[in-house]
């Protein structure tokens, strides 16, 4: 019995630090190698449900690996295995080594001559440049004009980036560092540049609308526009023709466009011209079908939201947002329950996030800590938390994991 308690709880603690849920903090078990294996695991490959958006994980992890009391015996075999890394690698090297710098930056009795080897021994320009807030964080204000001069001939493009450098430096070294870039820039134009920061991004100057008749013909001709659909409202007398256009196709090829369009405005009048899309086999049609739908108050799409919940669909409980009644809790309740994909789960959770305030108090409490375990991203988590906490219906465990979380607000949340 002790066993398998064991391996439940190892079951558990992996999918906290997949998660990247602050109760792995709580079960982490350092004279367990199991558990310390399972950390290393996530220091080797990214497991955050999406890293291009969430966090970087490396504090969070190296938080853990300095309370597992394995931190230089963690630190090396990381090192080992990132300076063996091949090109056959399917996974980048920026996550391990992003957790061994916050590991060394952290830690100064551990060796980093290792680790500035590993980074710029890196032959590829781009992966330099990628690596560069790594270098930074270690050695300060040379890296930094180091990755500038690598970035001086495409900071049109990619000048971006030398705003998370700048950030970067700016934590290591404090408001210290403030004189020694206004000194430094007056002898280097990229830095100049970067300091005064790029000109307006292209996508967030007005829109001028798009005339009616060319969005109509883009639409026709499958022609993906940039900004009509998603940005400039319709009128509803448009969205009507557009609509009696959608109802006219046979094809899903054809139909794609319109209900990525009515994905963003809300479709007039019958809405059959969706509900035909549904359960189309191109998974891109059923989506953006299902997602116009969600903006529809009508009897037939809850006729449709409240089949697919009997179903245990999860998808069904986004077509509550505009088809709310009292009472549907009971029905959202085992869906939230079944056992789904963490794809279907993190839509699912920010569906439940999108209704919560249709729901009674205490299913509305009852949603959320529900959703608290089932969500696979550390940003809905911190909705979840930031929802339960203004309502001052924070369960105290819950907190107390929260102090431990890889998302730095959900943290701080639970800090004041």
């Amino acid at each position: 019995m002790v066993e398998d308690g064991m391996t439940s709880d190892l079951t558990v603690f992996r999918a906290a630090l997949e998660k990247g849920s602050g109760r792995a903090m709580t079960l982490l078990r350092g004279d367990d190698e199991s558990h310390v294996a399972a950390l290393f695991d996530a220091c080797a490959v990214n497991l955050a449900h999406d890293p291009q958006c969430e966090e970087p994980r490396a504090p969070y992890l190296a938080r853990l690996i300095a309370a597992s009391g394995q931190l230089e015996k963690v630190y090396l075999n990381l090192l080992e295995v990132v300076e063996a890394w091949g090109d056959e690698e399917e996974t980048g090297l920026w996550h391990p080594l992003s957790v061994l710098t916050a590991l060394a930056a952290a830690h100064e009795d551990l060796d980093r001559t290792r680790l500035t080897a590993v980074i710029r021994g890196q032959e590829d320009e781009d992966d330099r440049l990628d690596l560069a807030d790594l270098l930074i964080r270690l050695e300060g204000f040379p890296a930094l004009i180091e990755a500038l001069g690598l970035l001086a001939p495409q900071f049109d493009e990619d000048g971006w980036m030398a705003d998370s450098w700048l950030t970067d430096l700016r934590l290591r070294e404090g408001e210290a560092i403030e004189p020694v870039l206004e000194a430094a820039r007056k002898t280097n134009p990229v830095l100049d540049r970067a300091l005064v920061g790029r000109s307006e991004d292209a996508r967030s100057r007005p829109i001028e609308p798009e005339p009616f008749e060319s969005l109509r013909e883009a639409l026709r001709a499958k022609q993906q526009t940039r900004w009509g659909p998603r940005v400039t409202p319709r009128s509803e007398a448009e969205r009507l023709l557009l609509a009696e256009d959608l109802a006219s196709l046979d094809e899903a090829w054809r139909a794609l466009p319109y209900l990525r369009f009515f994905a963003r405005q809300p479709l007039p009048g019958d809405p059959r011209a969706l509900l035909r899309w549904r359960n189309d086999n191109d998974p891109k049609v059923r989506h953006f079908s299902r997602m116009a739908m969600e903006q529809v108050d009508h009897w037939a799409v809850r006729a449709v939201a409240v089949e697919g919940l009997r179903a245990l669909q999860p998808w069904s409980v986004g077509l509550l947002k505009s088809n709310y009644r009292p009472g549907d809790y009971a029905l959202v309740v085992p869906v939230i329950d079944s056992e789904i994909t963490p794809h279907e789960a993190h839509s699912l959770v920010m569906d439940v996030l999108a209704v919560r305030e249709k729901l009674a108090p205490d299913e509305r409490h009852d949603a959320l800590v529900k959703a608290y375990d089932k969500t696979p991203c550390s940003y809905c988590r911190r909705d979840v938390v930031r929802s339960l906490h203004e309502a001052g219906q924070l369960p105290r465990w819950m907190a107390e994991e929260c102090r431990y979380d890889a998302d730095p607000e959900t943290v701080a949340l639970v800090s004041g």
